[in-house]
């Protein structure tokens, strides 16, 4: 079985100097994204997202282990932001708008994640 370790080869970018800053170079990343807007601790917006991400990445991750491909999947990442950010920390978090995403490896196509996307549907309707 081939085995693709995202976390050993980005280890760089996800384990950062505790001593000083330093500016990294990002490699072009494949990822699951979704966009929302809202207070993340209680929008179902938010909740509903993130389950969806993480279905769609284990769906993937077992349809390329049948395929003899496994790779674990990854952190589930966030952006945040709002319209006007020198207000940010002092904006109330229902104005926050936010992107989640997961990290995939480059193996994932576009077709893959229709697939996917189509499987998880079928299985599993979420509002998201």
């Amino acid at each position: 079985m081939q085995t693709f370790d995202l976390r050993k080869q980005l280890q760089s970018l996800y384990t950062p100097s505790a001593k000083a800053p330093e500016i990294v170079d990002v490699p072009p990343l494949s990822c699951l994204m979704i966009d929302g807007e809202g207070d993340p601790n209680v929008a179902q917006v938010f909740k509903d997202s993130v389950s969806a991400l993480y279905s769609a990445a284990f769906t993937l991750r077992f349809a390329f282990k049948r395929r003899g491909i496994d790779y674990p999947v990854m952190r589930l990442e966030g952006l945040w932001w709002i319209e006007k950010m020198a207000d940010f920390l002092s904006a109330p978090k229902e104005s926050w708008l936010w992107t989640m995403l997961i990290v995939q490896p480059d193996v994932v196509t576009e077709a893959d994640f229709a697939q996917a996307l189509a499987d998880v549907k079928r299985k599993k309707p979420l509002p998201a």
